[in-house]
């Protein structure tokens, strides 16, 4: 065990679906605390502490038996509510055993785990699309903690600066704990090589709501296009580095069979474009420190980011 943050209890992407097959194992370290995460025959996955309470051994070595996980040592089978479902017999019953777990749901490719006790709120659907169509994953690791991407959202100066955008106007709104919002209206600045595809496609102004859930999941909605782009963000050992989650979507078609035909070219494209937004932040990030520094009347929007931030519910500090 490493050392142990006091994270926002928040939905957590901790891998892609398609590496976890039905009766696989997979370890897994989450905040200085270890867990298996496993697929029953059923399909449907669980996550339980790694270590057997009866006498730690490691389940890793164990197997996935009747859609639970079987010690290898004693036969002790848990399921995915960290319920023992069968145990030799003793002294106790197999209701009367229960070791650690965390809930666990499947969306949009990737597997998220929920940080606390209970979910207290669901994984965000995609803004503005009723009936998405979304991309592959894409994974890419970030030498920044991960608190560095959601304050970049509500750092009005830095796009500007970085992404080549004028930002008119801007209003920070909230609908619970657990989330903060930003609508920006923004204009192109021509500099780069992408600026100039938007430029042809006749985007030279948008307006984008940023809209931010637990910490760590972010949603980016371009009202001009109606596409959405979803960042999940998960931190690594140290809570240094980040694993960034992305995922773009687009109102599935259902009109023509060429539309169809073209949804998942065309969800790859805007996929590329959109991390190619993305990517100049991160060389600038490297090794950053977020704080709350010498902030300016400019510095509002972070300001409210930051008061969301200190407000947002931890495990297990506040349990």
């Amino acid at each position: 065990m490493t050392e142990q943050f006091f994270l926002p209890q928040s939905w957590y992407p901790i891998c892609v679906s398609r590496e976890i097959k039905k009766k696989q194992l997979k370890p897994i370290v989450f905040n200085g605390t270890d867990w298996l995460l496993f697929r029953g025959g059923d399909g449907k996955l669980g996550m339980v502490s790694r270590f057997c309470p009866h006498m730690g051994n490691d389940l890793a070595n164990g197997k996935v038996k009747d859609n639970c996980i079987a010690c290898p040592l004693h036969d002790w089978h848990f399921n995915a509510k960290g319920e023992c479902k069968k145990m030799p017999p003793s002294n106790l019953k197999p209701s009367q055993v229960l070791t650690g777990r965390l809930f666990v749901e499947e969306k949009y490719g990737l597997v998220f785990i929920f940080w606390g006790e209970k979910p207290l709120f669901e994984i965000p659907q995609f803004t503005g699309i009723v009936n998405p169509a979304y991309s592959m994953p894409l994974v890419h690791q970030l030498q920044n903690p991960y608190l560095a991407v959601g304050l970049n959202g509500f750092d009005t100066w830095h796009f500007c600066n970085v992404h080549n955008r004028t930002v008119f106007s801007y209003t920070v709104f909230s609908q619970n704990i657990f989330h903060i919002g930003i609508n920006l209206e923004i204009g192109l600045i021509v500099r780069r090589w992408y600026d100039y595809i938007i430029k042809f496609l006749g985007l030279l102004k948008s307006n984008i709501q940023l809209d931010y859930y637990g910490g760590n999941l972010i949603m980016v909605h371009n009202k001009m296009t109606g596409h959405c782009a979803f960042l999940a963000l998960l931190p690594n050992e140290g809570n240094e580095t980040t694993t960034l989650y992305f995922i773009v979507a687009l109102p599935k078609e259902s009109r023509t069979s060429f539309l169809r035909i073209i949804e998942k070219p065309r969800l790859s494209f805007l996929r590329f474009m959109s991390f190619s937004f993305l990517k100049p932040d991160f060389p600038i990030q490297k090794n950053m420190r977020p704080m709350k520094g010498i902030l300016t009347t400019e510095d509002a929007s972070a300001v409210d980011f930051w008061t969301y931030w200190d407000k947002l519910p931890r495990y297990p500090m506040n349990k």
